[in-house]
């Protein structure tokens, strides 16, 4: 008891002079968890929409002159559900096309006498998926005028998007940790210059710059173990608000959007909040008093 008396006596004794540096940390630590969860949600929606995209083709069919074209759209789908590596192709009707167009033209739909082609909606097997040429040979050998859209287009910029928010979300954190860095170095040679006449009678007995950054590293410790639990829970707070007004606990009417929702990799990171924090304010701490004491003595 007598050790950890000695080396609290190093530091301001009134705690609440780290009030302002406790709710600085917790705020960043709030801001990095948020960016952790963002960047993770932004993964997950990309994955899921990338997936969807690769495990789907869409056949339009070209009607001729005095074509039917639910006919050609079951005749393509027969076709292209005999080739290798398709799951399932089924033949749409025009209320379903009509459906997928009702947010552009409206609940009315188009009129009758507008036609629209035969599309076939294709799912490809997963380990042996079937290509655009392989489907569109067997659509070209029944007859067909068809076209293959891949999705090809369409997967290439979700990628680059979740490229980009990947990135955007990783920046964010380092800029993040580096404010946590400055802020907890300028309060650390703050609490070293408050105990300046301490500190020089430490080393005219010899004490070693060691002993003395051991008492700053473990006061910082604390403060970033708290901080980090506060900047979680606000963090949290943030996130099942977000959830709760983005429409999390209604049902999903459609898949366009991403929906947040709270995974197990959400936890991991609010949870190492506070270990992180306090590594973070400890090693800050630890650094910043060791080089001023060299460059001091």
């Amino acid at each position: 008891m007598a050790k950890r008396t000695r080396s609290a006596a190093l530091l301001p004794p009134v705690r609440r002079n780290d009030r302002p540096l406790f709710f600085v940390v917790a705020i960043i630590v709030a801001l990095a968890c948020m960016s952790g969860v963002a960047a993770r949600a932004a993964w997950s929606a990309s994955s899921a929409w990338t997936s969807d995209l690769s495990g789907a083709m869409t056949v339009e069919v070209r009607p001729r002159a005095g074509d039917d074209p639910s006919e050609l759209a079951r005749r393509a789908a027969e076709a292209v559900a005999r080739t290798p590596g398709v799951a399932a192709a089924t033949a749409m009707t025009r209320a379903e096309q009509e459906d997928l167009l009702a947010p552009w033209f409206g609940a009315e739909g188009l009129p009758a006498d507008v036609p629209l082609p035969g599309v076939v909606d294709v799912r490809l097997e997963r380990l042996a998926p079937a290509t655009a040429d392989e489907i569109a040979a067997a659509l070209a050998a029944a007859g067909l005028d068809a076209r293959v859209d891949d999705h090809g287009r369409w997967t290439r910029d979700l990628k680059r998007a979740a490229v980009a928010v990947r990135a955007l979300a990783f920046g964010a954190l380092l800029m993040l940790a580096g404010a946590a860095v400055a802020v907890t170095g300028f309060a650390t040679r703050a609490s070293l210059a408050a105990r300046a006449d301490v500190v020089e009678v430490l080393h005219l007995v010899g004490a070693r710059d060691e002993f003395i950054a051991k008492a700053f590293t473990g006061r910082f410790i604390g403060l970033g173990v708290r901080a980090g639990i506060l900047g979680a829970f606000l963090a949290a707070l943030a996130a099942a608000g977000f959830w709760a007004v983005s429409g999390g606990l209604a049902p999903v009417e459609d898949n366009f959007l991403p929906r947040f929702s709270f995974a197990p990799a959400d936890v991991i990171i609010l949870a190492s909040a506070p270990l992180v924090s306090a590594f973070v304010a400890a090693m800050t701490a630890r650094e910043t008093v060791l080089k001023e004491l060299r460059r001091t003595y």
